[in-house]
């Protein structure tokens, strides 16, 4: 997955910490970026759960424990298809960027 391997390599305002984009915001080119190219290249239904999955991961909503509000809230008009739709490209993202960290061998 290029979000996960590439991704995270290259300067994005869409990625950056919110402190170095009011900081140091002359870092970012829209034009040049390459997420910027591979976010223009997702269809509907995957720029729709990157945007989703950008606003649920923010630290404030993970430190306050809101996220499940927020997503309840962001995905209300949903049918019960589009929201399993939805979920389920979330997880992927999740999966993606937050692995899950391998069970030390008691062996």
């Amino acid at each position: 997955m290029w979000w996960v391997s590439d991704g995270r390599n290259f300067p994005c305002c869409q990625t950056a910490d919110p402190d170095v984009l009011a900081t140091d915001c002359s870092q970012f080119d829209c034009d040049t970026c390459l997420v910027r190219q591979e976010l223009d290249e997702l269809d509907a239904e995957n720029a729709e759960a990157w945007s989703l999955f950008r606003q649920l991961c923010t630290r404030f909503l993970v430190d306050t424990g809101s996220a499940s509000i927020a997503l309840s809230r962001l995905t209300a008009d949903l049918s019960p298809s589009e929201f399993s739709d939805v979920t389920t490209r979330l997880g992927i993202l999740y999966e993606a960027y937050y692995p899950r960290k391998a069970q030390p061998d008691h062996g």
